[in-house]
């Protein structure tokens, strides 16, 4: 039957189109019921022919969450397990688009003012800066310096088949040329950090499904297999390790970009055991060169 139920979304704030990563839960579940509603959209017509049925849904919202707010701090961590990773992803596609949206604009700005000299380079960036120089554009402006954010994404999952859907979906964002410049891509782990944890790889189907996602090839230079750890995050030494290693990152950074705040910001999804476990660690964490502030949903 009908019921409302609360999601958070994939897609970007500011897309026109919304997306949802929803876990099935136990049998007869709502959500159990949903998956098989969508396994069974097909239909066959009179004549023979498979004919796709529309299922009606009605949205309302948006009612706003921690993570709307995660694109403003220039150093966030995104944390996270099993269907938690959805809100961090709707914040990496907020990147992402925000970016694209900055390059159009340079490129719209610089089309401009180089049309007053007959001048039109369509849709390159070649950094013509005497002649933009002359229009007294600042050159903070004019330099190309790519995403100026430090992000961190740490991700658990017990389920090594759950692997596939978050390197698909990451792919999605951060490998795509419809999202991002070539040079963006190349460069992703000057602005961003990505470490994902599976708890467990029982079967030997399992530990080589794990294994070749270790040495997939869809990120440049094998981005996401690097970060990929067969290991739990229950331990507080492997929490300690993770924190320390955020820690090190994130003052190099703002040492290296003055005019950003070293402070993270960080962002949970995910069971609330977990959420519990990284807040007993985080309260002993702050000192006076640098602090962690975290907005933490849960789901039971």
């Amino acid at each position: 039957g009908s019921e409302w139920h609360p999601f958070s979304i994939a897609s970007s704030p500011n897309q026109s189109t919304l997306q949802f990563i929803i876990g099935p839960q136990k049998e007869h579940s709502w959500t159990a019921r949903l998956k098989e509603a969508i396994h069974h959209r097909f239909q066959v017509t009179a004549s023979g022919k498979s004919k796709l049925k529309r299922i009606p849904l009605k949205v309302m919202g948006p009612f706003g969450g921690s993570f709307t707010k995660a694109d403003q701090f220039d150093c966030l961590c995104l944390f996270g397990g099993g269907t938690g990773l959805t809100n961090s992803l709707s914040v990496l596609r907020r990147i992402v688009l925000d970016r694209k949206d900055e390059m159009a604009g340079r490129i719209a700005l610089y089309n401009t003012i180089l049309e007053k000299n007959g001048k039109v380079f369509g849709k390159n960036l070649p950094w013509m800066l005497e002649e933009l120089a002359e229009e007294e554009i600042p050159l903070s402006y004019v330099k190309e310096e790519g995403i100026k954010k430090k992000v961190f994404l740490v991700w658990s999952t017990s389920d090594v088949h759950a692997l596939v859907w978050s390197f698909e979906r990451l792919g999605e964002i951060l490998c795509s040329k419809d999202h991002m410049g070539e040079s963006d891509i190349v460069n992703l782990n000057k602005w961003l950090n990505v470490k994902i944890f599976c708890s467990r790889a029982k079967t030997e189907k399992e530990k080589a499904l794990f294994n070749n996602l270790k040495a997939d090839k869809l990120f440049p230079n094998n981005y996401l297999g690097q970060g990929l750890k067969l290991q739990s995050l229950r331990s507080q030494a492997v929490i300690q390790e993770i924190f320390t290693d955020i820690k090190r990152q994130t003052l190099a950074f703002t040492q290296n970009n003055p005019e950003c705040n070293s402070n993270l910001k960080m962002f949970f999804c995910g069971p609330n055991a977990m959420r519990l476990n990284i807040l007993k660690f985080l309260e002993k964490q702050n000192d006076k060169t640098w602090s962690i502030e975290a907005n933490t949903e849960n789901f039971g």
